[in-house]
């Protein structure tokens, strides 16, 4: 959502000569006002997105750590088959959410 509003935003920003003519005096700050809140939205994007990227990262090596353990185990049982399929699901689960 916030991405659609930086394009809309910037859409307008964009093509702020066309509206400033169809503005009157009383619209004056409008535009300068919505280039400061575009400005505002892609700092705030930016920042947002790398931070759930590394929540993603973090949670999926903290599932990968608990994983190995459970490797382990299931070596010495010598059943692994149920901890290959899991380990698939993490990994397209991964590539799907952390890495763009």
């Amino acid at each position: 959502m916030l991405r659609l509003i930086i394009i809309v935003g910037s859409a307008i920003g964009a093509s702020q000569e066309a509206f400033r003519s169809a503005l009157s005096a009383n619209y004056s700050l409008l535009l300068p006002t919505i280039a400061l809140s575009v400005a505002i939205a892609a700092a705030l994007d930016s920042w947002l997105k790398p931070r759930d990227k590394w929540k993603g990262f973090m949670r999926d090596s903290t599932e990968l750590d608990a994983l190995f353990v459970a490797w382990a185990g299931a070596k010495v049982k010598g059943d692994t088959s149920g901890i290959h399929a899991e380990f698939k699901r993490l990994r397209e689960r991964h590539l799907n959410d952390n890495v763009y």
